[in-house]
């Protein structure tokens, strides 16, 4: 670094000052300024992300409080908790934070470096009263980025951005299959309950008819007691449905944001004949537009644009100095005027380099990874759904019918007294059984039709056009009517 002497009034101080930003904008990529902090929120907010809040600090405790409602009347279908899920849920929120994240990070690859300023004595003797003898000098050094640096490094946090906002769709996804499974969980539950209700009164007129017997002393008292255990274990199993449909209705309520969910009012119903889905559409669909695919093709751009900025700053940068002062013992004004340079002789970025070869390699093996992992979950649920359709079609067509056939003649033998009541709570059990097996299997099949829709996303007609349908069921009734026999 060269220093020249010289008598310099204090307005040659301020012109060589002057000249600095001159010389700063000889840098290739000049002094472009980035957009402010404000213009980034606003852009954010444009794209549905909230702006930063003074607090982040949620509780369970204040959720029920700051949410919106379901309205206090009529049916609640799946629309509605989407459309609620998608302000209100912590999670979507969580993943459009992340986008704000990567904005911040992209407007901060976009700032150019900042100068130094530095007030520095030197050559002071020691010794009292001597402080003024050394020179004193005000400088300010400037690095000016050559290369690609800057380009390479926005480039990066953009990808990383586009990155983020993949995995919002992707969280999306994820939170719309959730409150699938668990509307179809509450539709299942309301299914059993109805029928336990219709069993509850079949067992009722078993009783009655026992206690008849018993009455005119043609049965013993056994038979009573055993059709007695049967009505407590039906209470049971009813009372264990309304816990069971509390839970699950606080699991929804907390899945759209915390809003109270009436489980009663939900629209919906089970399908009792489920239709066919074809595997290698669905598989065709997957490939083509999911929201995990679409990220991972995000990440290989991020690590490929991460690999050019490593490579760009290799180029150092080029550092610009200047500075005035004075020479105490001669009152002599001085300046300072240098150019300074890293030389990459030693450190030459080739680990780092090395590393993010290597990054994008495994940025291209996760995608496959991903995609393997997406049609191995999309054939287990595939398969779960045709297996449950298919028991379902038997039980519905063959075994439920056979089983109501079984109870009527043996309800009717046993009031004729040529059947026993073993024979009646045999059959009743029987017929029971087959009930809760076709609403269980139904309720299989809607489980997995919810994991097919939250793997290959929500179907073009999935609601209706006003945006206030359910998905589409069936009109055919899951259980048969009980026949008249059965009543009596």
């Amino acid at each position: 670094m060269s220093r020249s002497r010289a008598y310099l009034p204090t307005g040659s101080a301020v012109i060589i000052l002057l000249f600095f930003p001159a010389l700063w904008s000889c840098a290739p990529h000049g002094l472009a300024l980035p957009p402010s902090e404000q213009q980034a929120i606003e852009d954010l907010i444009h794209r549905g992300v909230p702006a930063p809040d003074a607090s982040d600090a949620t509780s369970l405790d204040s959720l029920d409080a700051d949410v919106a409602e379901i309205s206090a009347d009529g049916p609640i279908n799946l629309s509605h908790l989407w459309e609620l899920a998608k302000r209100e849920s912590p999670r979507l929120a969580a993943a459009r934070s992340g986008i704000g994240i990567a904005a911040g990070r992209a407007l901060q690859s976009s700032l150019y470096p900042n100068p130094t300023v530095e007030l520095s004595s030197e050559e002071v003797p020691f010794g009292p009263g001597v402080l003024n003898e050394g020179s004193t000098m005000v400088s300010i050094t400037q690095p000016i980025v050559f290369g690609d640096r800057l380009d390479a490094a926005r480039r990066a946090a953009t990808a990383d951005q586009a990155v983020s906002e993949a995995n919002v769709q992707l969280v999306e996804r994820e939170v719309f299959g959730e409150i699938c499974l668990l509307h179809d969980r509450l539709i299942t539950i309301r299914e059993t309950s109805r029928l336990y209700a219709d069993l509850a009164g079949l067992a009722q007129q078993t009783l009655a008819t026992a206690e008849t017997r018993f009455e005119a002393r043609a049965a013993p008292e056994t038979e009573v007691t055993r059709a007695q255990i049967e009505v407590h274990q039906i209470r049971l199993v009813r009372s264990r449905l309304v816990k069971e449909q509390a839970a699950v209705a606080r699991q929804l309520s907390l899945a759209i944001g915390g809003a109270a969910v009436d489980a009663d009012r939900l629209e919906g119903a089970l399908s009792a004949s489920p239709q066919p889905l074809d595997l290698s559409a669905l598989e065709h669909g997957l490939l083509s537009d999911h929201p995990a695919l679409r990220a991972a093709d995000r990440e290989i751009e991020a690590a490929e644009a991460r690999l050019q900025s490593i490579k760009a700053e290799r180029t150092p940068d080029l550092d610009l100095h200047a500075g005035v002062g004075y020479r105490g013992e001669s009152n002599e004004a001085i300046y300072e005027l240098g150019v300074g340079m890293t030389v990459p002789l030693w450190d030459d970025r080739r680990g780092d380099i090395l590393a993010g070869r290597y990054a994008l390699m495994q940025a291209r093996q996760q995608r496959k990874v991903r995609e393997m992992e997406l049609l191995s979950r999309l054939a287990a649920a595939h398969g779960e759904y045709e297996a449950s359709r298919a028991e379902l079609t038997a039980m519905r067509e063959q075994i439920v019918p056979a089983a109501e056939r079984s109870f009527e003649q043996t309800t009717e033998s046993y009031r004729g007294g040529h059947a026993s009541f073993l024979d009646v709570l045999d059959a009743q059990r029987t017929l029971t059984e087959a009930r809760t097996t076709v609403i269980e299997l139904s309720g299989e099949a809607a489980a997995a039709r919810a994991r097919i829709t939250q793997i290959i996303g929500i179907p073009s007609d999935f609601f209706s056009p006003a945006g206030g349908a359910s998905p589409p069921s069936e009109t055919r009734p899951i259980i048969n009517e009980p026949r008249n026999g059965a009543e009596d």
